[in-house]
């Protein structure tokens, strides 16, 4: 009976067996643990495979805890290796993009400055071509006992026909005396603009005188025998109340005489410097002029308002031109002086004669615009002297003028024939002509 109790019965098929629910669910615990178990493993694998393969120039690393799976990230700060090199090829390439954008533009900017100051540089040949083909510089020359004009290559361009002629103004206009002994303008064609009906001074001389840059000119009124000044129109703007008048040159103000004395009025006719004075000169670009302040005085140099600038040291003062004037000293020689009245150089020159005309009138040469001024010292021959006085040009004329401010100026040969020369001293103009006038710029 035992023998039967100890042998083993035969197993039942497990579909048969009884289930018991809690082992079940022990055995399903268990199985998950081994799952999970196996998955830090395969998760621990991957991450040490990934840590040694170098991502980007960086190592990479996975935390070792991590899960198997992770689910993948919709942040735009996602670190996921892809996404990272993704969004540095995106902004590099819109990096390139504003690059290309920005020197598009600038090529752009460049090549519409480029052709602006292409367009501004057309203008100003063609204006320089009109100015040069419609601007001439034209001079008085006497010829045949006729006076005309020639341009700076010594054509004649109006031809001799007048008994006296003046240099041409600012205002394109020129004053010349016909054959009946009146005086009018013409223009650069040779034509007359303002009616020669203006007649000569008592003693003879020219009535009217040169335009300047306020185009009123100078004039005589035979009628009363007075001074005044004429419009473009020739008639009088200022009236002719007055013995003697100059041009109106620096500051628009003219010297006038009246009663034996000298002031200064404006382009209106109003007087701005009372009749104080024994003589007067002409304003310059400085704002001086010379004055006497009577009769035995001194010449000294004034202001606009009337107020001595320099102290009266001088026999005798011309109008400073360039910053430089012309004076004679109380002991007789000539010297230069700048607008403090200080000598301009140590040496001394001699009065020049203008060898225009029946008798030569005495003056002293002043400084044009490119420094050149015409002198005598110890000769006969006349040479023309830089601004430290020193001669530039040596002395070999006869005669010679103050250079223009075209720069050219007019020299006379010992045959009494007159021409004019540039400023390094060469002859532009073959001397041929009995008299001349000085060059200026004339519109055609």
């Amino acid at each position: 009976m035992n023998q039967k109790r100890n042998q083993r019965r035969p197993e039942r098929p497990a579909s048969k067996r009884p289930v018991d629910p809690a082992q079940s669910q022990a055995r399903r615990a268990e199985a998950n643990r081994e799952e999970a178990r196996r998955a830090r493993q395969q998760a621990s694998s991957r991450a040490r495979q990934t840590s040694a393969r170098p991502q980007s120039g960086k190592t990479a690393t996975r935390s070792r805890t991590a899960p198997a799976k992770r689910k993948k990230s919709n942040s735009k700060y996602s670190q996921n290796p892809t996404m990272v090199r993704r969004r540095r090829i995106f902004f590099s390439v819109c990096a390139l993009l504003l690059i290309l954008i920005i020197a598009l533009i600038a090529v752009g900017v460049r090549h519409q400055n480029s052709r602006k100051a292409e367009q501004v540089a057309r203008e100003k040949r063609a204006a320089a071509a009109q100015t040069a083909d419609t601007t001439l510089l034209l001079a008085p020359v006497k010829q045949g006992g006729k006076w005309g004009y020639v341009d700076s290559n010594g054509k004649l361009v109006i031809s001799p026909k007048f008994q006296a002629a003046q240099a041409f103004g600012p205002n394109g206009l020129a004053a010349v005396q016909e054959e009946s002994g009146n005086w009018g303008y013409i223009n650069s064609k040779g034509t007359f603009v303002i009616a020669p009906k203006f007649k000569s001074t008592a003693n003879g001389g020219s009535p009217v005188g040169a335009f300047s840059k306020v185009r009123l000119a100078p004039a005589y009124n035979a009628e009363t025998g007075k001074y005044g000044f004429l419009n473009e129109n020739g008639v009088f703007q200022i009236q002719a109340i007055y013995d003697a008048v100059r041009e109106f040159e620096g500051n628009s103000l003219a010297a006038v005489s009246s009663d034996g004395k000298w002031g200064y009025i404006d382009t209106s006719g109003q007087t701005i410097i009372g009749f104080n004075y024994a003589d007067a000169g002409d304003f310059s670009d400085n704002g001086l002029a010379p004055v006497k302040l009577n009769a035995s005085a001194f010449y000294c140099y004034i202001d606009r308002t009337g107020k001595v600038v320099i102290e009266p040291n001088f026999a005798q003062a011309y109008p400073f031109r360039n910053n430089i004037a012309a004076v004679e000293m109380p002991s007789g020689s000539y010297q230069y002086i700048d607008r403090t009245g200080k000598l301009c150089f140590t040496d001394a020159f001699s009065a020049l004669i203008s060898g225009h005309g029946t008798t030569g009138s005495a003056f002293i040469g002043s400084f044009a615009k490119n420094g050149l001024a015409p002198a005598c010292k110890g000769s006969t021959l006349y040479g023309y002297i830089d601004s430290t006085g020193v001669f530039a040009i040596d002395p070999q004329f006869y005669r010679a003028d103050n250079f223009s401010e075209c720069g050219l100026a007019a020299i006379q040969t010992k045959e009494y024939k007159w021409g004019f020369i540039d400023h390094t001293g060469k002859v532009v103009i073959t001397p041929q002509y009995e008299d001349v006038g000085s060059f200026a710029e004339v519109s055609a």
